[in-house]
């Protein structure tokens, strides 16, 4: 893409699609401008990679201006009938510069599976996408299946939806389907679940899901999690549970940096500011002596 947008018979192609943008708004597209993008799938090596570096990010707006030309040319573009490994080069782009589309996902499944696998930038948040999409063949349990077979993918890709749901206006619908995802992974992956501190950040997820499922995924590292101040801020921040105590408790034992500690122990003062009905459970006294032995605390 950088050497492509620099390249006279590349911006001529940018052009086009401008054109055939207008053309849509007029409501006709003429045949002309997609007869001159379809003669650039036959270009090879550099020429090919870099027609398609202008024409498969937009393959969504191909979709919305001409569907049935759009499978008519799959094939030649990301598919089997394209030049050399060029198919497989236009998805990678597809997924590095373009938006998330459900077609793409759906109908070439293994080449979006072998651009995660090759760490395509992108690529994993357009695979967790189309999981929280519900795309055929992107179940939780598949999605698992298939990220469990790379070392660190199943971490990366808790890393990965907390990014991708963190904003305010995410769809509540999605919440089920990572829920499903995460509680997966902690009961079959125990050792792939620190990038999972990013769920802190996911606001669709009920406060009492968010515990429940963090207070067990806490056990199962021994405390240890990403963005663990994020965790103790949003344990704190709610109202105290024994599985909120318990939560601080494991962060507070488990993490090693003195910085990330003494924030949590912040966090963890606060939350036995607000717990004073729970003074007498185990949990309580036990976070407590927790702080006390460590000279969090007075």
């Amino acid at each position: 893409m950088e050497t492509a947008i620099n390249r006279p018979f590349t911006r001529a192609l940018e052009a086009i699609f401008s054109v055939v943008s207008m053309e849509r708004k007029a409501g006709l597209v003429r045949p002309d401008g997609l007869r001159i993008i379809d003669s650039l799938l036959t270009l090879t090596g550099r020429d090919g990679a870099e027609a398609r570096a202008i024409i498969a990010p937009r393959v969504r707006f191909i979709a919305y201006v001409a569907p049935e030309w759009l499978n008519a040319i799959a094939a030649k573009l990301f598919g089997d009938e394209a030049p050399s490994t060029l198919g497989q080069t236009a998805v990678d782009l597809a997924l590095k510069w373009g938006q998330p589309y459900e077609w793409l996902l759906e109908n070439y499944r293994s080449s979006i599976r072998d651009a995660v696998r090759r760490g395509v930038q992108n690529a994993l948040s357009h695979y967790v996408i189309a999981m929280l999409w519900r795309v055929r063949g992107y179940s939780p349990s598949e999605t698992l299946g298939f990220l469990s077979g790379s070392e660190g993918e199943v971490s990366e890709a808790g890393k990965t939806l907390g990014l991708v749901l963190r904003g305010e206006d995410v769809s509540d619908d999605h919440a089920a389907t990572v829920i499903e995802f995460w509680e997966l992974a902690v009961r079959d992956h125990s050792n792939e679940l620190l990038g999972f501190g990013w769920m802190a950040e996911v606001k669709i997820i009920a406060d009492s899901d968010w515990s429940r499922i963090t207070q067990t995924m806490l056990a199962s590292t021994g405390g240890k999690i990403d963005l663990p101040q994020s965790v103790a801020e949003r344990a704190a921040g709610q109202e105290q549970t024994m599985e909120t105590l318990t939560i601080l408790d494991s962060l507070v034992r488990g993490l090693e940096e003195e910085w990330d500690r003494r924030e949590v122990a912040t966090h963890a003062r606060n939350a036995l500011l607000s717990a004073g009905s729970l003074a007498d459970t185990a949990e309580y006294r036990r976070l407590r002596n927790t702080l006390l032995e460590r000279g969090l605390t007075d």
